[in-house]
């Protein structure tokens, strides 16, 4: 999920509300059952996953700590639906939801050895951290991302194993186009992409950044950071 947020989760078991059983669609919400829904791994590690892919960036929390409830449905196939929020809006719901869909599904709730539909409430409490926020989205570096055996290597390396369709470059004396990617906080790379490529030869090159070693991250202020990094690729053709 891959940020240095300070996320702080209030570890309770959810709560059970105590309202009457509902009907939906002739498939009840049990409020009582026998067995109540839970994380599959358990809550510690549910709650460590949500933590992980939160943005507080994009919660814009509007206190130094925010303290709320999560009412929802865990349906039999252990998803979340009908997610709603208890309490004040401190500019939070947006990206609560966003995470807890993103979240592994569930073991349901049984009740008389069944399957069935429950409702849940999960507690969680947000504070800022003291430290400068760096989201997954945020690029920011003083010590640039770099391959562990150095680009002149690392460009040898990929020029070897690119290969390209020699049709559809015509009759180029030479073709280039530009990689763009991001290095993430443990040296993998990611989301690249191929722009500028006038002949349409460059997919190849996406191919071969999977297979590539993973590098040194980018450095800002003494945290590691993800970053974003765009190589000029040129060929000529022989």
């Amino acid at each position: 999920m891959k940020n240095s947020l300070v996320i702080v989760i209030a570890f309770l078991i959810g709560l059970q509300l105590t309202a009457q059983e509902l009907t939906v669609t002739e498939d009840k919400i049990h409020s009582f059952v026998q067995e109540k829904a839970s994380p599959i791994n358990g809550f510690e590690d549910f709650y460590q996953a949500f933590a992980a892919e939160f943005d507080l960036n994009a919660a814009v929390l509007k206190q130094d700590e925010v303290t709320f409830k999560v009412k929802l449905v865990i349906e039999k196939d252990g998803s979340f639906s009908n997610i709603q929020f208890l309490g004040d809006d401190y500019g939070y719901k947006e990206e609560t939801k966003r995470v807890l869909y993103l979240m592994p599904y569930w073991k349901p709730a049984k009740h008389k050895d069944t399957i069935v539909r429950s409702y849940f409430t999960l507690p969680i409490k947000l504070k800022k951290p003291t430290e400068p926020i760096l989201s997954k989205n945020t690029v920011v570096e003083t010590k640039k991302a770099e391959p562990k055996e150095g680009l002149a290597v690392f460009m040898n390396d990929f020029v070897k194993q690119f290969k390209y369709d020699k049709k559809a470059v015509k009759k180029a004396k030479e073709f280039s186009f530009r990689l763009v990617f991001y290095i993430e906080k443990d040296g993998s790379l990611t989301d690249i992409q191929v722009i500028e490529d006038e002949f349409n030869v460059g997919q190849d090159a996406v191919r071969i950044m999977k297979l590539m070693p993973s590098w040194n991250p980018a450095m800002h202020n003494g945290y590691i950071v993800r970053s974003r990094f765009t190589i000029p690729i040129k060929i000529r053709v022989n």
